[in-house]
C-alpha cells in the first residue's frame, strides 16, 4: 500500500501539492461516473484549456489525451491517467464496476518514459491520488474518479480506487452540488457528457 493516505483535500496542500492540482483532483472526484465524448471537456491537446469554473479556479486541463500519464509542465506529480481495456502490453484494466477496478499499468521493459514513471512513483511515495479516465471506445471516455497507486515493481504500477474518508465524500458532494447549481444559474445545459448523478438527473 502507499505509505500515506489523506483524510481531506486541504491536507494535500499541506503536503506541498499545488492548490490548482488539488482542485483538479476534486473535479475528478466530483465527475466520477461521467461519460465524455471528444476531447474538449478534458482540455485535450487539440483544444484550448478549460476555463476556470465552479471547481477549478484557473484555466486547466484534466488530461491532454496524448500519453497515458498526464503531468502538468509545472508539476512533478502525475495528475491523471488514461486506461484502456487492451494495450500493446496486454490487458491493462480489470473493470467490474465504477467502485471495483484494477489498472496494471506497464511502461514496458525499455524504460521509455522516465519522467512519467517518476511522476507516478512520487504519487505512490507521497500517497497522492490521481484522476483516472477509462477509455470505452474511440473518442469516448469515462471518468472513474480518483485512483491510488497501490504497488510499484520496476516499470509496473498497480492502481486501485482511492477510498475516500467520510470527510472527503462530504466535500465531493458539496463540490458537485455547487458546480451543477452554478451551471443551472448560467442556464448552461450544453454539454456532451452523460450525467449519472442524482443531482444532474433532477
Amino acid at each position: 500500500m502507499s505509505k500515506k493516505t489523506i483524510s481531506d483535500f486541504s491536507e494535500l496542500v499541506g503536503l506541498g501539492v499545488d492548490p490548482i492540482h488539488v482542485e483538479i483532483l476534486e473535479k475528478f472526484a466530483a465527475f466520477k461516473g461521467r461519460v465524455i465524448k471528444g476531447g474538449r471537456e478534458f482540455g485535450g491537446n487539440k483544444y484550448p484549456e478549460i476555463p476556470a469554473d465552479g471547481i477549478v479556479s484557473a484555466p486547466h486541463r484534466l488530461h491532454n489525451l496524448i500519453r497515458g500519464v498526464y503531468t502538468n509542465q509545472s508539476d512533478k506529480l502525475a495528475q491523471s491517467i488514461t486506461s484502456h481495456p487492451k494495450s500493446k502490453w496486454g490487458k491493462e484494466v480489470f473493470h467490474e464496476d465504477d467502485d471495483h477496478w484494477t489498472i496494471n499499468y506497464d511502461f514496458g521493459k525499455k524504460y521509455r518514459f522516465p519522467s512519467n514513471i517518476e511522476s507516478l512513483r512520487k504519487c505512490y511515495d507521497d500517497g497522492i491520488p490521481i484522476g483516472v479516465i477509462f477509455n470505452l471506445s474511440h473518442g469516448v471516455n469515462k471518468i472513474l474518479g480518483l485512483g491510488q497507486v497501490e504497488k510499484v515493481r520496476g516499470t509496473k504500477f498497480k492502481i486501485v480506487p482511492f477510498i475516500p474518508s467520510s470527510k472527503i465524500e462530504e466535500e465531493t458532494k458539496e463540490i458537485a452540488y455547487k458546480y451543477e447549481k452554478q451551471r443551472r444559474q448560467r442556464k448552461d445545459y450544453s454539454s456532451n457528457v452523460k450525467e449519472i448523478t442524482i443531482l444532474a438527473r433532477a
